[in-house]
């Protein structure tokens, strides 16, 4: 049902708590359909999936390429499914480390393949299947993006550079020693938010910061979930208070962000108001939220 949002969310974990709540509760009106379909490549890496969204607001989901399997890109040694501290093989992409000078190239990326030691108390190590793509990626790469990883910093290796991604999904693979946060088990589908660091075969992760992939969801669709609809609970209950009955006017409503905002608002039975770039968009909307025309 419906109701306030509250006060301001503490913390991450929260808005993930509340995310899942909103999105993935059999209680919750209708999910966010999204829908992936194949596409040629555009970064070799293992089991991953990358994904990234077209210019009418369909998602777009991007496997490696047989000429990747051919030179031996794909697996990785999967480590003991065990809880533990051993290292694991994986495979990731890095950015060069001078990609900050605003002159960065996506096509300066390298594959490295490196150790990764097993989660410590409260992280988990999740297999990577697939990797959300956005903005904030693009831009980290290109050197536009402030928040982006610089040397001293963690996450931030002076030879290489650094890994992109902010969202993923996977498998777990280890648990770390401690309370299991979320009473996660090794096999777990599950979805993640990090602070970059995604685009990986295998991750290392704050136990808080994962949930459960709800039963009928794709991997691809976990791994584009997060970071939109953490934004969308961020800027409506954090920072707006919405509450039932509230008017919201969502700009941009069929693109990612708008979409998960509009399904939010119609969770609180707030009127909405929304506004799309062009005709197809508006299709778009009307047929997937039922909203009425003017």
């Amino acid at each position: 049902g419906g109701g306030s949002c509250g006060a301001v969310l503490p913390s991450l974990s929260m808005l993930l708590l509340l995310l899942t709540n909103l999105l993935c509760h059999p209680t919750t009106p209708s999910r966010p359909r999204l829908r992936a379909r194949g596409h040629r490549s555009l970064l070799c890496q293992g089991d991953v999936a990358i994904l990234y969204r077209g210019t009418r607001g369909k998602l777009f989901s991007s496997r490696p390429s047989r000429a990747c399997e051919r030179n031996g890109l794909l697996r990785g040694n999967s480590g003991d499914r065990s809880e533990g501290v051993s290292a694991s093989l994986r495979r990731s992409w890095y950015s060069p480390a001078d990609s900050g000078k605003k002159d960065g190239d996506i096509r300066r990326m390298t594959l490295h393949e490196e150790r990764i030691p097993g989660p410590i108390e409260g992280q988990i190590q999740v297999r990577v299947r697939a990797v959300g793509l956005n903005f904030a990626d693009v831009f980290s790469v290109l050197g536009l993006y402030k928040a982006t990883p610089r040397p001293g910093t963690p996450g931030y290796s002076d030879s290489l550079g650094f890994i992109p991604g902010l969202e993923f999904s996977g498998t777990v693979e280890r648990i770390g020693p401690g309370e299991n946060a979320n009473d996660l088990k090794i096999g777990d589908k599950v979805m993640g938010v990090t602070r970059f660091g995604a685009l990986t075969s295998i991750i290392n992760c704050e136990k808080t910061l994962v949930r459960r992939i709800p039963k009928e969801w794709s991997f691809e669709q976990g791994a584009a979930c997060m970071v939109q609809g953490l934004t969308a609970i961020y800027g409506l209950c954090s920072l707006a208070h919405l509450q039932k009955g509230d008017s919201v006017l969502v700009s941009s409503g069929a693109g990612g962000v708008g979409s998960f905002a509009i399904k939010i608002a119609q969770h609180f039975n707030a009127t909405i108001v929304t506004t799309v770039g062009n005709q197809a968009k508006k299709e778009v909307s009307l047929g997937k939220f039922s909203l009425a025309t003017r």
